[in-house]
């Protein structure tokens, strides 16, 4: 569900940047441009360390899932050592 919501803000901060840089364009002073600019930065820096927070969810998930496998291996293991000696 975490990842899920993560990926529903990148999505947003991706929008938020598409409409800060069609805006600059129609920006008239210096200062408006280099606020805009400042602006789709930190949104960019934003979306970046969400999306790293998302690559560490997806790795410790597929750790989990690896470890899952190896134990289930080994029970499937322990009942066939179990049976032959039961």
């Amino acid at each position: 569900m975490q990842q899920r919501e993560q990926e529903n803000q990148i999505a947003s901060l991706q929008v938020n940047i598409d409409k800060a840089k069609a805006y600059l364009n129609s920006v008239k002073t210096n200062k408006e441009y280099s606020t805009l600019t400042e602006d789709i930065e930190q949104q960019n820096k934003k979306k970046a360390a969400v999306e790293e927070e998302v690559l560490k969810l997806m790795e410790a998930l597929e750790n989990s899932e690896t470890k899952q496998k190896s134990l289930e291996q080994a029970v499937k293991e322990a009942e066939i050592v179990y049976e032959k000696n039961k």
